[in-house]
């Protein structure tokens, strides 16, 4: 569960310097950091990834019978 919430961490910590990043080399205007950030899309992709993967340690949902007293 650990290494799930720290994947998820990297991933969002990933897209926000990817985006500050997209912004700073696109002059701080917000529609060219846009632009940036669609035509590479790594920015966007490896953030996903990292996501989808940290699903991948989640222990899988069992469901206990209910106990009846």
């Amino acid at each position: 569960m650990q290494e799930s919430n720290t994947l998820q961490k990297l991933a969002v910590a990933a897209l926000i310097l990817g985006a500050l990043s997209a912004w700073y080399s696109a002059g701080f205007d917000p529609g060219a950091a846009a632009t940036y950030i669609l035509e590479g899309r790594y920015v966007v992709v490896f953030p996903a990834l990292v996501i989808l993967f940290s699903f991948l340690f989640l222990p899988a949902v069992t469901i206990k019978p209910e106990v009846r007293r």
